[in-house]
């Protein structure tokens, strides 16, 4: 879930995540932003990964690893946290 000193708002496709204790922020372009949405939305990453194969010109070995590769970095900068 999103850390309790984070605060997301969404310009437009994009998603900006801002760490209110350090005012480090972190953009979602719109990949990112439409996972984030699905995952909210409590799909399953095989929904989600065919979902947005369907939305996205993208190869699904690209798409797969960028997806298991974005909870990490938001959990290491301190925007997620384990729920």
């Amino acid at each position: 879930s999103l850390c309790r000193e984070a605060v997301l708002e969404k310009k437009g496709e994009e998603v900006l995540l801002l760490h209110t204790g350090c005012g480090e922020y972190f953009s979602l372009g719109s990949v990112g932003a439409r996972f984030w949405a699905l995952t909210a939305e409590g799909q399953p990453m095989s929904s989600t990964v065919a979902r947005m194969l369907s939305e996205f010109d993208v190869e699904e070995a690209r798409l797969r690893g960028d997806l298991e590769a974005l909870p990490a970095e938001l959990l290491a900068r301190g925007l997620l946290e384990l729920a």
